[in-house]
């Protein structure tokens, strides 16, 4: 069904790549103009049942995921537009034995989402991306300067050609993080850890109303290597940090223990 403010997609199948989407979908705008500023004015409303969505095309929104060779099980109800919306509902399986069940809601605000080129502050990308550039700038200590150069034979030709002409320059970068996690002793990778932090803290939470009144819970590994850092600025943010993981398994492992070995 389509109308100059409705378009109605009932027993949706769609093919798309090596994703799949089912059931039904209804975007609502005010006139078919909006469609040209889509993620901020069509509001999308939509029943997904038993879709399969392949990490790799979801890195064409956000190219972190090119990282990950997974697909993603989905079932839920989506109502917003692609930068502030809720799903109810929301059933998630990824991996060998992960699962979310739940509702989820994204809200708008200008920082969220840019990927590596425009925010990710305090990503490993993030990080990989400031030592590439003070490299070539040639303002490293002298002992990082030094681990670039040997062991990673960095030059600038190795860094342009794997930054602007291959695939994953987000991963490449990344891979730097090493560099930092092996000379946390130095006040000068301190420095450079917590800023990244602060900016963090700035473009992805303190965006959000009453941030300082709730903790803030974060998992994956640079959050649990550089905890101190990250306790250390928020604390000077006023924002509580909460629980910290690795990665999401020890949670669930903890949880299945607790529910079904306590006893």
């Amino acid at each position: 069904f389509y109308s100059r403010k409705v378009m109605q997609l009932n027993d949706l199948y769609a093919k798309i790549n090596n994703s799949t989407l089912t059931n039904s979908v209804r975007f609502n705008y005010f006139t078919p103009k909006d469609f040209s500023d889509f993620n901020e004015k069509v509001v999308i409303e939509g029943n997904l049942k038993d879709c399969e969505i392949d990490a790799q095309d979801l890195g064409r929104f956000a190219p972190e995921m090119y990282a990950y060779h997974e697909n993603y099980l989905l079932n839920g109800d989506f109502k917003g537009t692609v930068h502030d919306f809720r799903v109810k509902d929301f059933k998630l399986k990824f991996g060998k034995n992960s699962y979310f069940d739940g509702d989820i809601v994204k809200q708008a605000h200008n920082g969220l989402g840019l990927g590596y080129i425009l925010g990710d502050e305090g990503s490993g990308s993030y990080y990989g991306k400031q030592l590439c550039k003070k490299f070539l700038s040639n303002s490293l200590p002298d002992e990082i300067h030094s681990v670039l150069l040997n062991d990673f034979k960095l030059s600038r030709d190795v860094i342009v050609e794997n930054v602007y002409m291959k695939p994953h320059a987000n991963v490449y970068l990344a891979s730097f993080m090493k560099v930092l996690s092996d000379n946390k002793h130095l006040d000068w990778v301190q420095e450079l850890v917590d800023k990244g932090m602060e900016e963090f803290f700035i473009s992805s939470i303190a965006c959000y109303k009453n941030y300082q009144r709730v903790p803030v819970h974060l998992i994956g590994s640079i959050a649990f290597h550089f905890e101190d850092n990250l306790r250390r600025v928020g604390s000077r943010m006023g924002i509580q940090v909460g629980t910290i993981i690795k990665k999401p398994i020890f949670g669930l492992v903890n949880y299945h223990m607790k529910q079904h070995f306590s006893k």
